[in-house]
C-alpha cells in the first residue's frame, strides 16, 4: 500500500521515501534474521540523513501488528528516530499492536510507550479493527479506507466456458489466513459431488504447513480439484482472478485490517465470500456485495459455497454489486482524495 501512496501526488505535500522492506518473503515476515539488524541501522541511518538534508516536518510511519518482532524493530526506529521530528504520523497498515502491551516486560512497556505513544495523528482503515489509535492515545484520528488502481487485463469474453465453479484464495498461505478452513469446506463439497476448481495463489508461511495442506489434499482425494500456484504478480495474479467465479476470504489473522485482496476481487466483478473479521464487514454487506461468514466456520462457508454454487444468478448479482460498491468508494483516486483531506487538516 506504501507503493501506491507514493505514486500519488498531493498538493502542497512532498514525501521522502526510507524503503524498509525487511522481509524479502512472505516467509521472512516476522521472523527474525541477523540481516534484518543490519538492515535496521541502515534504515535509522538514512531517516537521520533524511531529517538534517531536507527537514521534513513529519515521520509518516506504518506500525507493525501483532508481533513481537517487528513491534521491537519499531521500537528500536522510534524511539532513536521519533524525536527528530515535530509531527508523527502513524498509518495502521496492520492492526493489534496494542493487543501486546499486556504481555510485555516492565521495560519494555517504557521503550513501547515511549515508541508509540501521543502521535499527533493516526489513520486507520476501518473502526472495526484494534482500537491502535486510542490506545497510544493519538491526538487526532481518521478513517481511510485503501485504494487500489483499476486492473482489468482481460475481456469478458475470454472468460473460460466450465460447468462447475472456480473458487480462488489469495494471500500468505498459513492457518489464521482459513486455509485449512476453505481446505475442509472443499473436502465437504468434494463429498457432495459438487462440481469445482480450487485455486491458492500464494506462498506457504511455512514448510510444516504446506506439508500439512498437501496431505490434507491427498487424503481427500483433492487432487485433481484443488491446486496450489504459489506467488503470483502481474499478468498472470491477474489472470486468476479472470478465471475465477467466486473468491474466499475465510481470513481470521491475527494483523488483519482491511485485504487489499478483497479489493482485487471486487474490481473483477467476484461473488466474494469473506469472514466477518476486523475491517472485512466495512468492504463487504452481507448478501448485497458478498457473504460473510463466522471466522474458522468451515460449516457456514461450506453453506455459502454451497448456496452460490446452486444459484449462478444470485453469484452474478453479488460480483457486480460488488464491482459497482469498488468504484465508488475503493479506488486509487477516492484513496487519493481522503488522503489529502488528512494531509489539508494537518497543515
Amino acid at each position: 500500500m506504501n507503493e501506491n501512496l507514493l505514486s500519488l501526488e498531493f498538493r502542497d505535500v512532498e514525501l521522502l521515501h526510507v524503503r524498509m522492506a525487511f522481509s524479502t518473503t512472505s516467509r521472512d515476515i516476522g521472523r527474525f534474521q541477523v540481516l534484518k539488524l543490519w538492515h535496521l541501522v541502515a534504515t535509522i541511518a538514512k531517516i537521520v540523513c533524511i531529517r538534517i538534508k531536507y527537514k521534513p516536518d513529519a515521520l509518516y510511519y506504518p506500525p507493525a501488528g501483532r508481533n513481537l518482532v517487528p513491534m521491537y524493530r519499531d521500537i528500536i526506529i522510534l524511539c532513536t528516530t521519533r524525536w527528530l521530528f515535530k509531527q508523527t504520523i502513524f498509518h495502521f497498515h496492520a492492526g493489534g499492536i496494542s493487543e501486546l502491551y499486556d504481555t510485555l516486560p516492565r521495560l519494555i512497556k517504557c521503550l513501547y510507550r515511549r515508541a508509540y505513544f501521543s502521535p499527533n495523528t493516526s489513520i486507520i482503515l476501518s473502526r472495526l479493527n484494534p482500537p491502535d489509535d486510542q490506545f497510544i492515545e493519538s491526538k487526532a484520528s481518521f478513517v481511510v479506507p485503501n485504494g487500489i488502481h483499476c486492473v482489468r487485463d482481460f475481456k469478458s469474453e475470454d472468460k473460460p466456458d466450465h460447468h462447475g465453479i472456480n473458487i480462488l484464495h489469495v494471500g500468505l498461505l498459513c492457518e489464521s489466513k482459513g486455509v485449512l478452513v476453505l481446505l475442509r469446506s472443499l473436502a465437504t463439497l468434494a463429498s457432495e459431488n459438487v462440481r469445482f476448481q480450487a485455486c491458492f495463489v500464494g506462498n506457504f508461511q511455512s514448510r510444516q504447513f504446506q506439508d500439512t495442506c498437501e496431505a490434507f489434499v491427498e487424503s481427500n482425494n483433492l487432487q485433481e480439484r484443488v491446486e496450489f500456484k504459489g506467488a503470483l504478480t502481474g499478468r498472470d495474479k491477474w489472470r486468476e482472478f479472470h478465471r475465477a467465479d467466486i473468491f474466499c476470504f475465510p481470513t481470521f489473522y491475527e494483523a488483519e485490517t482491511f485485504g487489499l485482496v478483497v479489493l482485487e476481487a471486487m474490481q473483477y466483478n467476484l461473488a466474494i465470500i469473506a469472514s466477518s473479521w476486523r475491517g472485512v464487514p466495512d468492504l463487504i454487506e452481507h448478501e448485497e456485495t458478498g457473504l460473510l461468514v463466522e471466522p474458522r466456520s468451515s460449516d457456514e462457508l461450506t453453506h455459502a459455497l454451497r448456496k452460490l454454487s446452486q444459484d449462478r444468478a444470485l453469484m452474478s448479482k453479488l460480483g457486480q454489486n460488488a464491482h459497482s460498491r469498488f468504484t465508488e468508494k475503493f479506488t486509487i483516486d477516492k484513496f487519493r482524495e481522503n488522503m489529502q483531506d488528512v494531509f489539508d487538516q494537518l497543515s
